[in-house]
C-alpha cells in the first residue's frame, strides 16, 4: 500500500474593504486555479481566507480584534486590494484591511498589495478615497512595489502571474 502524500497548506488572507467584492471573488478563484494546476506537483495547497467564510460571531473584543484572533493570525500571507475605500477605522488602523496587512507584516509574513486604477463611481466618498491615496503614498515612500490594475480582468491576469511567482519565492525555495 502506497503512503499518503503530505501537502503543506498555506493560508492566504484576502484583505480588502467592501468596494472590491468582485476582486475578492477573483482572488479566491485564482487561488483555487493555482491549486488545480500546481498542488500535486508542489505538494502544496493554498487556501483563500476571507472573513465571510472563515470567521464566526463572537463577543468580548472589538470586531477587528476578534477577526485577528480567529483568522488573521493563522494566515501565512496576504493579498491586499484597494480602490476607493480604506474601510472603517479599527482604533489601531484606518481600516480593517490595513490593520490586517500591517499585523501580518509585523509577524514577518509576506503581503502583495494591489490598487485599482478603474474609473471612480459617481458616489465616491472623497474622504475614503483620500485615505486610500495617502495609504498608497505611504507604502510607496517605504519603497514597496505595489500592484496596480485597470479592471477586474486585468487584476485576474496580474494576480495569476504574481501568485505563481511569489508562492515559489515565499514557500517553495528553501
Amino acid at each position: 500500500m502506497a503512503g499518503k502524500d503530505v501537502y503543506k497548506k498555506i493560508r492566504i488572507l484576502i484583505a480588502s474593504p467592501s468596494d472590491v467584492s468582485k476582486e475578492r471573488e477573483i482572488a479566491e478563484e485564482v487561488i483555487g486555479h493555482w491549486n488545480i494546476v500546481n498542488s500535486d506537483d508542489r505538494k502544496l495547497t493554498l487556501e483563500a481566507v476571507l472573513w465571510e467564510s472563515h470567521s464566526a460571531p463572537e463577543s468580548g473584543d472589538r470586531i477587528q480584534g476578534i477577526l485577528n484572533k480567529q483568522i488573521v493570525d493563522a494566515c501565512d500571507a496576504a493579498i491586499g486590494i484597494f480602490w476607493t475605500r480604506i474601510g472603517t477605522d479599527t482604533g489601531f488602523a484606518q481600516g480593517g484591511a490595513v490593520e490586517e496587512i500591517e499585523r501580518l507584516e509585523k509577524n514577518g509574513k509576506p503581503v502583495m498589495i494591489y490598487f485599482s486604477l478603474n474609473d471612480l463611481p459617481n458616489d465616491v466618498d472623497i474622504e475614503q478615497l483620500q485615505n486610500v491615496r495617502a495609504f498608497k503614498a505611504r507604502r510607496q515612500c517605504k519603497g514597496d512595489y505595489l500592484g496596480e490594475y485597470e479592471n477586474p480582468e486585468d487584476f485576474r491576469n496580474k494576480l495569476t502571474h504574481h501568485l505563481g511567482v511569489q508562492v515559489r519565492r515565499w514557500f517553495l525555495e528553501l
